[in-house]
């Protein structure tokens, strides 16, 4: 840092002063960052608010296909409450780390104790911490029904509730009062959308008797003669007509390969 001195003379000088400042080690600490991602199973901070925690005293969750189990933190709490998981999340350091980010070798791995790869796993945890409670003020996350709550969708106080009903309006019974919407029977789907035990060959055998169906339908709309408007009707050909010779001049000229010498001699006349 360079600053002025005023010497005894009353003239300036510059003089340098030395500022001790701590070195960041950005290789070190990105790859500890992504690596911790991979321990919970993400690949982006973007991700963050699909990690949401499980419960008091479970940290992990499995996934049904790989059966690998992803770390989960309870983020309200601070680092030191989550100490369950912290030599899990160093050993994935050491053991996995190289694997998902170049930069993190082996010999760095080395020369690094584990209170040291704790102490950037406080820093990385509290920033991605502050990420996941923010990303719930985040639209996409919102309740599907939060709109109804917004401002447009209240009713305004010129709004008076209106006691002369006509007397042909239909209500709902008293049966639908009080019945939650996920206790309602879905009928804007098939059953079989949400039947979980229909297998792909279950769909595929429906799908073809339904095929069968409508080819039998279609060959017995064709032995009706029903046909849709915009297609052609058939029609009957009868015998071959007589046709007058084009007017000539009006017409291209008939080539000689298209006349008939048989026919000329018996139309002489014409």
């Amino acid at each position: 840092m360079l600053g002025y001195l005023k010497t005894n003379g009353g003239d300036a000088a510059k003089v340098v002063v030395k500022v001790e400042k701590a070195v960041h080690d950005n290789a070190w600490n990105s790859s500890t960052h992504k690596t911790f991602l991979r321990f919970m199973g993400i690949f982006n901070v973007n991700q963050i608010k699909n990690v949401v925690p499980i419960g008091p005293s479970d940290h992990y969750l499995q996934d049904s296909e790989t059966g690998q189990n992803f770390l989960h933190p309870h983020w309200e709490s601070n680092f030191t409450s989550n100490s369950e998981w912290h030599q899990a999340a160093v050993d994935f350091i050491r053991t996995k780390g190289p694997n998902f980010h170049p930069a993190l070798t082996k010999a760095t791995l080395n020369s690094k104790m584990d209170d040291e790869i704790l102490k950037h796993l406080v820093a990385v945890y509290k920033s991605m911490a502050t990420t996941y409670s923010k990303s719930a003020d985040n639209p996409e996350v919102k309740a599907a029904k939060d709109f109804l709550f917004e401002a447009i969708y209240q009713s305004s106080e010129e709004t008076e509730e209106d006691e002369n009903i006509d007397p042909d309006t239909e209500t709902s019974s008293s049966d639908e009062v009080g019945i939650s919407i996920m206790a309602r029977d879905w009928v804007t789907q098939p059953p079989t959308y949400r039947n979980p035990v229909l297998t792909v060959s279950q769909v595929a055998v429906a799908v073809k008797q339904l095929n069968e169906l409508i080819v039998e339908h279609q060959i017995d709309d064709a032995k009706r003669g029903d046909k849709p408007h915009n297609q052609p009707r058939g029609c009957h050909l009868g015998l071959a007509k007589e046709k007058p010779l084009p007017f000539p001049g009006k017409t291209r000229p008939i080539t000689l390969s298209a006349i008939n010498k048989h026919w000329l001699k018996l139309h002489l006349e014409n």
